[in-house]
């Protein structure tokens, strides 16, 4: 898991995760959507570490803590995260976000999948490892696609 990023929709810095070493981990917000506020309307933070992070190799599971108190992200103020990782660790298959709002009480959870829901389902969050090669060869298709028009 260590020296791994994981993206949604393609891009780093859109709440990306990134495993740095035992014990540090974090969000980043870098090319976070200019609509994601705090509640205090300010941006969130480029890096937002992990609390109490952990990684069990046996199970592929990874836990930890996102703290925006004082402040709230969506009326939350605090995420406990459960991340289930595939056996090949290219994707982030099963676990969830639980939130909790400022009193304690429990907010939307989301939860961690390969493939959107859809109805009253709860929110599904799709993870993809973060694959260089991958970015640049889908980088250059955009641009030749762009130029042919």
């Amino acid at each position: 898991l260590f020296g791994l990023t994981y993206i949604q929709h393609g891009h780093i810095g859109v709440a990306s995760y990134h495993f740095v070493r035992e014990g540090e981990a974090y969000i980043s917000y870098k090319h976070a959507p200019e609509q994601w506020r705090l509640d205090d309307g300010t941006s969130p933070p480029l890096q937002k570490p992990f609390i109490d992070p952990h990684y069990n190799t046996e199970t592929r599971t990874f836990t930890g803590q996102i703290e925006w108190a004082p402040m709230t992200f969506g009326g939350d103020a605090r995420w406990e995260y459960t991340m289930i990782f595939s056996p090949d660790m290219n994707k982030i298959v099963d676990g969830m976000v639980k939130t909790f709002k400022p009193d304690g009480s429990a907010g939307c959870d989301m939860e961690f999948g390969t493939s959107f829901s859809v109805g009253l389902s709860p929110i599904k969050l799709i993870y993809e490892r973060y694959d260089e090669a991958k970015a640049e060869m889908i980088s250059l298709l955009r641009k030749h696609q762009f130029s042919r028009r």
